[in-house]
């Protein structure tokens, strides 16, 4: 996660990792072993990106060894060090709507069938409960490898608060090349605009699994201030894998997803099933800001 989802041009932002399903979640170091993808795109890299990725046969599978899409050039790497938190820093100079990702190699786990079964009934993975009831093995271990796709969006004004005063929607260049698929195995794709967002506003996304819209699908909606369950929203992606949902609150949302196949076996023999998890992070300004207007630092770390 960014350390701010708001900044001006020019300003060094700092960027954690990590994880868990109560914001923010348990920080963890950078680690070579498990990172694939940590890159940064700007709204004019984005559009680019999109005439790379309609070259390529199928966006990147996350697995060892295969290549990346066109669009992930080295330019667009979060530098950082090894061991080290934060994971990276980044400079932005571009103004617009930038979008952060990061994509891990597979991790495995073991589970016990009573807490395996459980696991996927959160999850909204029914279909798999049902696959193991079929094959007779419900009461068997749950051998799981998975990864992570994960997307924030942030938004940068021009440098001076005289600028970012008078940059609303109406005036503002409007980007779009967030909403281009960066290529990752399951992604959560914005059809928004957060700068030009205020609560009560409808806020839709599409699901995209294999670049193909993710039908029936849990997405789970938090927001970092109301982080208790009560408060979270869940919704199944119709047929063309999109939801979308009232956000009763502004600030920081964190949408997430988990989509799980049965794994190769001839490739991965010590796991039956993969799983991805997605997630898009971003923030909703407070009503009380003029709409597009984008305060600095306004958002936690």
């Amino acid at each position: 996660l960014p350390g701010h989802f708001s900044i001006r041009s020019g300003d060094l932002l700092k960027l954690d990792l990590r994880v868990g399903d109560d914001y923010p979640g348990q920080t963890f170091a950078r680690s070579t072993k498990h990172l694939r993808r940590f890159e940064i795109f700007s709204p004019s890299q984005l559009e680019s990106a999109a005439r790379f990725r309609a070259r390529d046969e199928r966006p990147s599978t996350g697995e060892p060894g295969a290549s990346k899409p066109e669009s992930a050039t080295t330019s667009n790497d979060v530098p950082g060090l090894d061991g080290r938190s934060p994971a990276g820093a980044v400079r932005i100079t571009e103004p617009g709507l930038h979008t952060l990702i990061y994509e891990s190699n597979f991790s495995t786990v073991d589970l016990a069938a009573d807490k395996f079964e459980p696991y996927l009934i959160e999850k909204g993975l029914e279909k798999i409960v049902q696959a193991r009831k079929d094959s007779g093995a419900s009461s068997e271990r749950g051998r799981e490898r998975y990864r992570r796709c994960c997307k924030s969006l942030i938004t940068v004004a021009p440098d001076g608060a005289e600028a970012m005063a008078n940059t609303d929607a109406s005036s503002r260049k409007t980007d779009s090349g967030h909403r281009t698929p960066i290529g990752m195995r399951l992604e959560l794709v914005p059809e928004f605009d957060p700068a030009s967002l205020r609560a009560a506003d409808t806020v839709p996304v599409q699901l995209l699994f294999d670049d193909q819209p993710a039908v029936g699908v849990l997405v789970i909606a938090t927001n970092a201030d109301h982080p208790e369950l009560e408060h979270r929203l869940s919704f199944r992606t119709d047929s063309q894998g999109r939801v979308s949902f009232t956000a009763k609150y502004s600030g920081i949302w964190v949408l997430s997803a988990v989509e799980m196949v049965a794994a190769d076996k001839e490739t991965t023999p010590a796991a039956d099933w993969e799983s991805t998890w997605a997630s898009l992070s971003f923030e909703i300004p407070s009503s009380t800001a003029t709409k597009g207007e984008t305060p600095p630092g306004s958002a936690k770390p």
